[in-house]
């Protein structure tokens, strides 16, 4: 039933794997929960829901490759549900509410948040998992249920779009 060892302790020890879980990933998709909704109340929401998901179905899991992927995907899978993208709201970086960054680099991180929303949803959801999650092609292409060929060849696309148009506008 279980493969992966963290998944035999999580038989013996439910409890503290669960914890640890959710203390390794529990920041990363919360960021990325944030980059596509661009809302905190329904990042966080979203967030807790992925790991009630995966709590719930840990029975049910089967080892197809790392369990951050898997996580990925119920996240991608709940913002979809819940219709993606809201209106713009601000954006949010971290859970835990750091404001000590440079007022150049945040306008030029939401403006390129802005770029992105403006991209083609698959251009834009390649270029988060990415550049922004810093995930590898292999990786992305799991999440995306895509040939890693294609995912390459459509990164490089959406790279080249988000390129020209940054051009556009000389930034």
């Amino acid at each position: 039933m279980f493969k992966d060892k963290e998944l035999r302790d999580a038989a013996r020890n439910e409890g503290k794997y669960i914890e640890t879980v959710i203390g390794q990933h529990y920041d990363e998709i919360y960021k990325y929960c944030c980059r596509h909704l661009r809302q905190k109340d329904y990042a966080e929401d979203i967030t807790q829901e992925v790991f009630l998901n995966f709590i719930t179905h840990i029975e049910q899991y089967r080892e197809y490759g790392k369990i951050r992927n898997y996580l990925y995907v119920i996240a991608r899978n709940k913002i979809i549900n819940l219709g993606k993208r809201k209106s713009s709201l601000p954006d949010c970086e971290s859970n835990n509410h750091t404001e000590t960054k440079e007022t150049e680099k945040i306008i030029e991180r939401l403006y390129i948040a802005d770029k992105l929303a403006d991209m083609d949803e698959l251009d834009s959801e390649l270029l988060i998992l990415r550049y922004y999650q810093e995930l590898r092609i292999k990786d992305i292409s799991i999440i995306l249920n895509m040939p890693v060929s294609t995912v390459r060849y459509k990164m490089k696309s959406a790279e080249n779009k988000l390129k020209l148009s940054l051009e556009e506008d000389d930034v």
